[in-house]
């Protein structure tokens, strides 16, 4: 390639001569004359210029490539980062979104929590207010059965003292009465159908007695409403059973029903011939049977009166335990709902604080993101110029030795010659190296531009040496005031 390249050089050269030979023919005007265009002599001056132009232009052109390139890294470099920094941006949007979402989560959810801890706190208060109205109630009830019951309970109690009380005499004297006084008789039998209608109540709660218990109830078995009552004969076999007394003091008037106290009411307390002093008169021993029997049907008659009561307390008492509990659970459901508001107002916080970081974040990263795209659209021209000098700037280190070669060979040859000639000459030494493969040349251009640089052009227009705009006469090289 070397050797190819100094004979195309060398060719080039042989050609540049044969050109300035025939210049020198025709700028001689008369015998004697000498010619204005160096000699052949002057051929070994043309390689000098060539090869010291063309070092300057290969240690010049390196460098400015590298300062192109350079700028161009950074460019590209700030280009990516710009890059990167619209992505991180366009990340923290998408994660901005996200926090808010989860505020807007949060806030909803704190509402709900809010609002069911509110209901809670309702249903606790009607609860609570709902157990305090239900115990007024039942105090009011207890208080309203038990005054009841206090003004009846005296009598059967003093009734059961008299029965106690019974001397045994008294009682053999009323055993052994073959056909006792009416009055006596119906007090013996209202206490016969007292005793019955409570050991029927009592059979039917415990079961069917046995052994001499069965004899006992058996005894005083009830007897349905229209039967007859029990005899005379009945009443003794009842009087003389050592557990007759016994079961007179152990009785429960609770346990009449209302019919029973009905019935016994109708055939014998209420009955006008039932007169407790006229039976104590006729027997010291009938006499407080009969009490005892009126009191104890007029406590079940009031007990069953206040049952109703009773009933309705144990309602209320049942009523009361389920919203106590139910007031309970409100509280709890309260207190876990305060729990729960307060863990949503937590998050909200975090989230709010986090959508707040993210924003500061965006607003720093947009605010680097706008300098950064401003100072790349101010460098836009500059990166077009330095692109294009990265391609302009190979393509004239090829050329860089033809051009160094046309112009030693102008400064050598074409002085002497005017502006017309040297564009003759010019043109034809660029024929010459386009025929050479090794020797490219800039196709056109001012030749003295290249030989004195822009820098030395602008000096001599300043100086008024050339014309503001001058023009190379067809690359044939700046042209002197003087016009040639």
């Amino acid at each position: 390639m070397v050797d190819s390249s100094r004979r195309s050089r060398e060719s080039s050269e042989v050609a540049i001569c044969n050109c300035a030979s025939s210049l020198r023919q025709g700028l001689s005007t008369g015998p004697g004359e000498s010619p204005a265009v160096t000699s052949t002599s002057g051929v070994p001056f043309v390689p000098s210029p060539t090869t010291s132009w063309s070092a300057r232009a290969w240690a010049s052109a390196p460098a400015a490539a590298e300062r192109r390139r350079a700028g161009l890294r950074r460019l590209r470099d700030a280009e990516a980062e710009v890059a990167a920094l619209k992505a991180a941006v366009r990340v923290q949007a998408v994660e901005l979104a996200a926090s808010e979402r989860r505020c807007d989560a949060s806030l909803t959810e704190m509402a709900e929590e809010q609002r069911a801890a509110e209901g809670a706190q309702v249903a606790s208060e009607r609860y609570a207010a709902t157990v305090a109205e239900q115990a007024a109630k039942i105090a009011d009830r207890t208080a309203s059965v038990e005054a009841r019951l206090q003004q009846v309970q005296p009598v059967v109690e003093a009734a059961q003292a008299a029965v106690s009380h019974i001397r045994k005499a008294h009682l053999e004297e009323l055993r052994g009465m073959p056909n006792p006084p009416p009055a006596v008789k119906l007090a013996l039998e209202a206490v016969i159908e007292l005793l019955a209608a409570a050991g029927a109540a009592a059979g039917a709660d415990a079961g069917r007695p046995s052994g001499a218990s069965a004899s006992a109830s058996a005894a005083a078995a009830p007897r349905s409403r229209g039967n007859a009552p029990p005899s005379w004969a009945t009443i003794r076999s009842r009087l003389r059973q050592t557990t007759f007394i016994g079961s007179v003091l152990e009785f429960k008037a609770k346990d009449l029903s209302g019919a029973d106290v009905s019935t016994l009411e109708a055939r014998y307390t209420k009955q006008a011939a039932f007169d407790v002093a006229k039976i104590t008169r006729a027997s010291l021993a009938a006499g407080p049977l009969a009490q005892w029997t009126a009191a104890t049907v007029d406590y079940a008659r009031t007990y069953n009166e206040v049952e109703p009561l009773r009933a309705e307390r144990e309602d209320l008492e049942g009523e009361r335990g389920w919203n106590e509990a139910q007031h309970a659970a409100s509280l709890a459901a309260v207190t876990a709902g305060r729990r729960r508001v307060a863990a949503c107002k937590a998050a909200y916080a975090a989230s709010m604080d986090a959508s707040a970081a993210i924003r500061a974040q965006m607003g720093a990263a947009s605010a680097v993101l706008g300098r950064a795209e401003r100072l790349l659209g101010s460098l836009a021209g500059e990166r077009r110029r330095w692109e294009a000098g990265e391609v302009a700037g190979a393509s004239a280190v090829d050329r860089l030795l033809g051009d160094a070669l046309l112009g030693a060979a102008f400064v050598a040859y074409a002085g002497a010659a005017d502006s017309a000639r040297r564009g003759g000459l010019v043109a034809r030494w660029r024929a010459a190296l386009a025929l050479e493969e090794e020797l490219a040349c800039t196709p056109d251009g001012d030749v003295g531009s290249f030989v004195a640089g822009e820098g030395a052009l602008d000096a001599w227009r300043a100086a008024g040496l050339l014309p503001a705009a001058a023009d190379g006469g067809g690359g044939g090289g700046p042209d002197p005031p003087c016009g040639r």
